[in-house]
């Protein structure tokens, strides 16, 4: 406390309000930057960073998150590592927000010559004619970003059935 001031009752309840406001920004702005550039991403790759990704998730929401890895794994270019990373995340927090889902399922399959990124859910499902033209711009930066890579989306989802989204890029 700055220069030993004594604090009335009111005061030590503003004090500690303010701390505890303190203590939950700290909390907020590190779960912030985790999720735009984790530290395992840089460590151990997008496999291991996507799987702790949704095994949080998991734990906190009320809609069911698998993580599914078929292949080899192998370390991919840190630009494409990261891109995909925030490729996948923005499919994983739309379908969080938007879908409904009992189930979400998020794949990757990892060949020699390329890696794909499937996200599935069982929810309520749109047409994506409509969101191309909402105001959102999660599935437009999707877009850019794969395009960014010379990769392929596709977007499977009708009214009342659910989406699959494929991402696919060459290695």
């Amino acid at each position: 406390m700055k220069g030993n001031v004594i604090l009335t009752g009111a005061s030590v309840n503003d004090f500690d309000h303010a701390l505890s406001m303190l203590d939950s920004s700290l909390a907020e702005l590190r779960r912030v930057a985790h999720n735009m550039m984790p530290e395992a991403l840089v460590r151990l790759g997008l496999k291991e960073t996507l799987s702790d990704f949704c095994y949080e998730l998991d734990k906190v929401n009320s809609m069911q998150i698998i993580f599914q890895f078929y292949g080899e794994f192998s370390r991919l270019d840190s630009n494409l590592e990261i891109n995909a990373y925030r490729i996948v995340q923005e499919l994983i927090n739309n379908a969080i927000k938007h879908s409904g889902a009992k189930e979400l399922v998020v794949q990757i399959v990892q060949e020699p010559t390329r890696i794909c990124f499937i996200v599935l859910d069982d929810g309520i499902g749109f047409d994506y004619k409509n969101i191309l033209s909402s105001k959102g711009i999660g599935l437009a930066s999707v877009k850019s970003r794969v395009d960014s890579f010379n990769g392929q989306l596709e977007i499977n989802s009708s009214l009342g059935k659910g989406s699959e989204i494929t991402v696919e890029f060459s290695i």
